[in-house]
């Protein structure tokens, strides 16, 4: 009886799995492939990572069998930089990026320039004003 018990037990337990493994549809919810077949459902998460560090993952969808597809593509280097960059410490203009929140103001031309060994940001048409202005003296 006990066995017997265990048999069931094993079969409602592994039944699901079974279902959805050969019957269930493959679907994408969140960034997952999930296979569902009426009220069951299961997902599979994946870490994406790439072994070479100048590249990163992307997701690409679910395949036939509902695996993840991820392809690994080379980094955007942007010109710009975030606002660590502002402070940041210095020997020339090209030790500094722009961070893309002053590159991104359109009523303002920003720069980063390296001033006094540190990264900082100054208003362009201010600067060419004061420059103008002295040469007017």
């Amino acid at each position: 009886m006990v066995f017997l018990a265990l048999i069931i037990a094993s079969v409602i337990i592994l039944l699901p799995n079974f279902l959805l493994d050969n019957f269930g549809k493959c679907q994408v919810e969140k960034s997952a492939c999930c296979k569902k077949l009426g009220s069951l459902s299961t997902c599979t998460h994946i870490n994406m990572a790439c072994d070479n560090e100048n590249e990163e993952p992307v997701w690409k969808g679910c395949d036939n069998d509902c695996k993840h597809i991820v392809v690994c593509v080379e980094k955007f280097k942007s010109e710009f930089g975030d606002d660590t960059e502002i402070g940041k410490t210095c020997s020339v203009d090209s030790d500094c990026k722009l961070p893309m929140s002053h590159a991104i103001i359109s009523s303002r031309k920003y720069e980063i320039k390296c001033i006094n060994s540190k990264c900082t940001i100054i208003d362009a048409l201010d600067d060419l004003r004061n420059k103008n202005n002295s040469f007017s003296k």
